[in-house]
């Protein structure tokens, strides 16, 4: 069994986190975003920790590989292909440049550093990558500039499409509570959706499909690929 050693940072300030929970959720819990640097296999992991649990959570945001040049880090996501851009203040201290909107201008501190085997991390690299693969090819496949119809509203109770063309993208936590990770404007082009957010410099992917929507590039770690409409929950407006 295979010891992986990483540090752990912690974002010092949570102040801009947009977090809705479920209507059966009484007391709310204490929240923690981290960050793990895997730096002899030059890997990251940003996760969602909840310590109050009986059995601590961690839910992966985002990971990938890790690049640093002079005091710039690079993180590049495996998942959608978004680059998190990190600049190190001191040996214990990174201040986010580019990424998701909770992290600009923020800083992740350094608490220790620690070890896991390998079959416990919470992510799996090579299962990212391949997923990645999988998609870019089912995109090349389905893309069409042909105009399709596409209803605006929430899908999949996560992502909602505006009428400003406005969106706004939760994480499903799984916990009683959705995470807002992303929020920008979309864009539509025959059966293909781009959503740029402006905070990450970076346009996610989606193709249309029969009312649904195929995740291309798009930040949640799963073999799931659709999203279905949510019925209480969609705007009388079709864009073609």
């Amino acid at each position: 069994m295979k010891s992986i050693q990483y540090k752990e940072y912690q974002l010092s300030d949570l102040s801009n986190l947009i977090i809705e929970y479920d209507r059966k959720i009484e007391n709310r819990f204490r929240i923690e975003i981290v960050l793990l640097i895997m730096e002899q296999r030059k890997q990251y992991c940003l996760s969602i920790h909840l310590p109050e649990f009986n059995a601590p959570v961690d839910l992966p945001i985002s990971y990938g590989d890790v690049r640093k040049k002079g005091d710039i880090v690079y993180l590049n996501d495996v998942l959608s292909g978004i680059q998190i851009i990190l600049k190190e203040k001191d040996p214990n201290t990174f201040c986010c440049c580019t990424g998701f909107y909770f992290l600009i201008d923020k800083e992740f501190v350094y608490q220790s550093i620690n070890f896991c085997d390998e079959e416990y991390l919470s992510f799996n690299f090579d299962e990212g990558k391949r997923r990645r693969v999988k998609r870019e090819r089912l995109y090349e496949d389905r893309m069409s500039n042909e105009k399709v119809p596409f209803q605006l509203g929430m899908y999949g109770y996560q992502l909602t499409f505006e009428i400003n063309f406005q969106y706004q993208q939760f994480f499903d936590t799984g916990c009683g509570f959705h995470l807002l990770i992303s929020k920008g404007i979309w864009k539509k082009n025959g059966n293909t959706l781009k959503l740029y957010d402006p905070d990450l410099r970076y346009s996610f992917l989606l193709l249309i499909r029969n009312g649904d929507l195929i995740r291309i590039r798009y930040q949640e770690d799963t073999d799931l690929y659709y999203l279905f409409p949510n019925k209480d929950r969609m705007y009388p407006f079709i864009m073609r």
